[in-house]
């Protein structure tokens, strides 16, 4: 699966939402019904990230590794999401553009729910929004 889009705001400020759990917690997997309840990052080539999610009362782990980082421009991590699918999935982060525009390109291998690329693009439709200045979700879901 590979996905594109556009991102108003610079490269470095894309890559850090990938990194530093104070804007992770803003649009990695927000959604309009559950709530984020806890976010680490240790983001070094091997470090190690985890988000806890509650979601009508069940608790989603999100954990993985970060494979590779070249700030700006290149993101690799691993992801694990074992209430949601079973193995682990590979995450490539490409951006480009030191404008006031980025463009993200996210490829996914390996495990993954069956409607990933529906899920991305929820979720980095809210990242866009996040780097904006607005909340992930809008007050109508979107």
């Amino acid at each position: 699966m590979r996905i594109k889009t556009v991102l108003p705001a610079t490269a470095a400020a894309a890559f850090d939402a990938w990194v530093l759990p104070e804007v992770m917690r803003r649009w990695l997997f927000v959604g309009q019904s559950n709530r984020i309840l806890e976010v680490t990052s240790d983001a070094r080539v091997g470090g190690a990230f985890y988000i806890e999610e509650e979601n009508q009362g069940a608790h989603i782990d999100h954990y993985g590794e970060y494979v590779r980082l070249e700030r700006p421009a290149l993101i690799e991590l691993t992801l694990q999401v074992p209430l949601h699918f079973h193995g682990v999935s590979h995450l490539l982060v490409e951006l480009q553009g030191d404008g006031g525009n980025c463009e993200l390109t996210l490829t996914q291998t390996g495990a993954g729910p069956p409607d990933a690329a529906q899920i991305w693009r929820g979720m980095l439709s809210g990242l866009a929004r996040v780097l904006a200045g607005k909340p992930a979700v809008g007050s109508n879901g979107a």
